[in-house]
């Protein structure tokens, strides 16, 4: 129905999390059998990309890489292997008391991943722009850790730097 009303826009998602726990590809199968059923075909798939195994966090330096060739596997299997998979929230943490959040260290981390997997997903989107997100009591401070793009100031953080870097080039 939205289709005919807007032809234009992509409909699709779900953000599934595929090598998060055993359920995620039962899930997964549910998802895509159901679609089967409608009719339905989406625009794209998404998946939600955070570096824990179960939920206990990952030393895998190359986590992201892998949830997406995971991902792209799973979707091959259920028929949907040519729909664009967009990976719609991205991090190296959820915490927003992560002192690599500010530092340099980020913006590199980000550099080299999006660099080194733009080849497998569709679209990389980063998990939050500001950190007014986590902002709490606690958060007075200029820079406490948090996801963020930019400070809750606006100020650009070493992770702004490293999109603007990728965007000139």
């Amino acid at each position: 129905m939205l289709k005919k009303y807007f032809p234009q826009m992509l409909l699709g998602g779900c953000e599934f999390t595929p090598t998060w726990d055993k359920k995620a590809e039962e899930e997964i199968a549910a998802v895509c059998d159901f679609w089967k059923k409608i009719g339905y075909e989406p625009d794209f798939v998404s998946i939600a990309v955070y570096p824990y195994e179960g939920f206990v966090p990952s030393m895998n330096e190359e986590y992201l890489r892998e949830d997406l060739l995971a991902a792209r596997k799973l979707f091959r299997k259920y028929g949907l292997g040519h729909v664009p998979i967009m990976a719609t929230e991205w991090s190296n943490t959820l915490s927003n008391r992560n002192v690599y959040n500010d530092s340099c260290y980020k913006g590199a981390y980000m550099i080299q991943n999006l660099t080194m997997n733009m080849d497998i997903a569709d679209k990389i989107i980063y998990w939050n722009g500001s950190d007014i997100f986590g902002e709490f009591a606690d958060t007075s401070d200029i820079l406490y850790g948090g996801v963020g793009l930019v400070n809750k100031n606006g100020i650009p953080k070493p992770s702004f730097f490293a999109f603007w870097f990728l965007q000139d080039l």
